[in-house]
């Protein structure tokens, strides 16, 4: 019985080790917050799809850490159930403290014209899932680092 309360215990810790650094399965997106985020725990990321001028949130509560204070970065999951497109993240001040992004919370972030791009399938540019390209059109496959945000003021 003692054997197995361990067991249990461990298996515990592991699981809630997946769920605060994310599922090391799936293609992660990482980089630096510079430009002074706060650091009051009040910054949250979101994922965004991208069309001409504006975005759609595509998921608004994905897991995420967010150290503005020590490290200076993040990490965030990206789904793999979306359609081929372009998408962005955001870094948004969570007025309401639901860790999600609602219409209206303000952005503060600049990707610096970097795009997260996800595709189906291979193509003459792109990998089949998650990919960077960068402002200078520069396409990076996984790992998926240095997707780095500005802080802006409003």
């Amino acid at each position: 019985m003692k054997k197995m309360m361990t067991l249990a215990a461990a298996a515990t810790v592991a699981l809630s080790s997946c769920s605060l650094l994310g599922n090391p399965n799936n293609p992660d997106v990482s980089g630096k917050l510079t430009g002074g985020f706060p650091a009051d725990g009040s910054v949250r990321l979101a994922l965004a799809g991208r069309s001409l001028n504006n975005f759609t949130t595509v998921d608004s509560s994905p897991t995420q850490i967010v150290d503005a204070k020590i490290l200076n970065g993040y990490t965030l999951d990206l789904p793999s159930n979306l359609a081929a497109g372009d998408y962005t993240v955001i870094a948004f001040l969570d007025a309401n403290k639901d860790g999600k992004y609602n219409v209206g919370e303000t952005i503060v972030s600049d990707d610096g014209g970097k795009r997260l791009v996800f595709k189906t399938a291979n193509d003459a540019s792109y990998r089949q899932g998650w990919n960077i390209r960068r402002a200078d059109g520069t396409v990076q496959n996984q790992p998926l680092t240095g997707y780095d945000l500005t802080y802006k003021s409003n």
